[in-house]
């Protein structure tokens, strides 16, 4: 999951969250989806090399999240 989250496939994680959804399984998603923040937001803070770049990866990432919860997520913010 965390892959298609890193690869940006949106419409994989939209087919996955419609799936989940059928089922009341959306529980996983939210774990891995927060796991995944917190992770790769680290890994940027914590990158000494890129440290010039930080304030915009960190932004560029946010953008990122922004559009994954709102097309392969329809939304849902308490994703």
């Amino acid at each position: 999951l965390e892959s298609l989250m890193a690869e940006n496939r949106v419409k994989d994680l939209q087919r996955l969250y419609g799936l989940l959804g059928r089922v009341n399984g959306l529980q996983p998603m939210k774990v891995a989806f927060t796991a995944y923040v917190k992770r790769a937001g680290v890994e940027m803070v914590t990158n000494e090399e890129r440290e010039k770049e930080m304030v915009q990866d960190l932004l560029d990432f946010k953008g990122k999240l922004d559009l994954l919860l709102e097309e392969a997520f329809d939304g849902n913010e308490e994703l």
